[in-house]
């Protein structure tokens, strides 16, 4: 299965960082498969305007990344990490109790228009993270890639 054009345009080498943490994350619904970044903090104190990029732009929404997942293998990587975060979601929207009556309401799964952006990983490991940015204080991190290749290998990816 070959790469879509979208994915052949993402500069992999030069990646952003991820936004840092600074102490201000959470768990949808204390699942810990859920993790969230609150980046008001983030933007505030480092002089950034909180609707700046978060990443690299990638696909707008989880409906065309999961188009393009038939017949794209990086896409295709991703969307099962989507499609385990979903089901992390489905988890706690049917037994958080807490959850349901109180934070559902304000934390659905991400929608249409809501894009997804890549960054590198953390430590600058070879591969990215994906997130969908939520309103203008938060991320969800939805999956993450890690490349590798066998000692010698000549069919290495190269941006």
């Amino acid at each position: 299965m070959a790469l879509c054009n979208l994915c052949l345009s993402v500069p992999f080498a030069s990646l952003p960082p991820p936004p840092e943490q600074m102490n201000a994350s959470s768990y949808i619904g204390d699942n810990r498969d859920l993790p969230q970044l609150h980046i008001t903090s983030y933007g505030i104190k480092k002089g950034r305007v909180l609707n700046d990029p978060v990443g690299f732009p990638w696909h707008e929404d989880l409906d065309a990344l999961a188009a393009c997942a038939a017949s794209c293998a990086l896409c295709a990587m991703v969307q099962e990490g989507v499609n385990m975060w979903i089901a992390h979601y489905r988890d706690v929207e049917e037994n958080n109790k807490h959850f349901i009556e109180f934070e559902k309401a304000n934390q659905p799964i991400p929608g249409p228009g809501e894009r997804l952006w890549l960054t590198k990983r953390l430590c600058g490991a070879p591969g990215f993270l994906v997130f969908i940015r939520r309103g203008k204080s938060s991320l969800n991190f939805m999956a993450g890639v890690g490349f590798v290749t066998e000692p010698g290998a000549s069919n290495v990816l190269r941006t």
